[in-house]
């Protein structure tokens, strides 16, 4: 958990490590962007993106790690996703 005060105001915040596996299916993996919530005991997190430096995420077959950085929002109860394709 990470403090920080700025001006004057203090905020508690929660770096969370979530790791995603894609299958190994015909047809797996996504070019999509890929947004989370996260819902915990004390709120939810806003919806966040899921990138990475690596800018092959969600590839057949491979585990992308992500770590968010959120305002505590207590233990987490369940994890809600979507995902958005853009066409062009």
């Amino acid at each position: 958990s990470i403090t920080l005060c700025i001006n004057e105001l203090i905020y508690y915040l929660t770096e969370f490590e979530v790791k995603v596996t894609t299958g190994t299916k015909a047809h797996s993996g996504t070019d999509a962007n890929v947004f989370i919530t996260l819902f915990g005991k004390e709120g939810r997190s806003p919806k966040l993106r899921l990138k990475s430096r690596d800018e092959d995420c969600f590839t057949k077959g491979k585990t992308d790690v992500f770590n968010l950085l959120v305002d505590d929002i207590g233990p987490i109860t369940k994890i809600g996703y979507i995902f958005c394709r853009v066409y062009s």
